[in-house]
């Protein structure tokens, strides 16, 4: 059996929106990992999702290309809906969920950074979004997991846009990406609510990564986990 650094949670849950640096981190932590003798799994986007790939920040398949841009298109008709479809969703990713053998890093929560979207255009304040039924009782068991940690990532404006400007450069900048660029207050908000949301019912530690060298990084990891 592979051994487990003490120091560092099993399941490792990392969110952020566009540019914010979750692959880096995860790469990061990984390595960590591996130093202290153990091993790591990968999975995007859900607690349930499959083994990802070793590099995780490649490109985006086709179908999912046409999957963001049909959200970003339907959510002024359909973004009333979503609240309540996304939060279950949510309790089914959770009960989907099972931890490996090894440590666990996930990169991204396709449902959270959803609802942060959604409450973003729909709401000027935190203070004004209903919460749907069941959510907040969703994260509280999403926190009970043992060992489970959040991180939550945010970064400053004029940073995201030059990460994406170089995604842009390589061919690498996905419909979000764009999104974010050409919204940079939509962007902003999103992340705010996203920061709220995840430190308010999941107790995530927030890292403003705004270029942070590794050793900082993984002093974060190890120190605050």
């Amino acid at each position: 059996m592979s051994k487990k650094p003490e120091d560092i949670p099993d399941i490792i849950l990392i969110v952020g929106i566009d540019a914010a640096g979750k692959d880096h981190l995860a790469k990061i932590a990984q390595r960590l990992i591996r130093e202290r003798g153990g091993c790591a799994e990968k999975r995007k986007n859900l607690l349930s999702g499959s083994k990802a790939a070793e590099n995780t920040s490649g490109a985006k398949t086709a179908l999912v290309l046409f999957l963001e841009r049909a959200f970003l298109v339907l959510l002024p008709f359909f973004g009333f809906l979503l609240p309540r479809i996304l939060t279950v969703l949510l309790q089914r990713d959770l009960r989907k969920f099972k931890t490996p053998g090894e440590k666990l890093i996930i990169i991204g929560h396709r449902y959270l950074r959803g609802l942060a979207i959604y409450w973003a255009l729909r709401y000027p304040r935190k203070d004004l979004i209903p919460l749907p039924q069941g959510l907040t009782a969703t994260l509280a068991e999403m926190r009970t997991i043992p060992s489970f940690h959040t991180i939550v990532l945010s970064v400053d404006q004029i940073i995201r846009k030059r990460r994406i400007t170089k995604r842009r450069t390589l061919g690498e900048a996905d419909v979000f990406d764009r999104y974010m660029e050409e919204n940079p207050e939509v962007a902003k908000h999103t992340e705010d609510i996203l920061v709220w949301l995840t430190r308010q019912f999941l107790g995530a530690q927030l890292i403003v990564n705004n270029d942070l060298p590794e050793e900082e990084l993984r002093r974060l990891i190890v120190r605050e986990s």
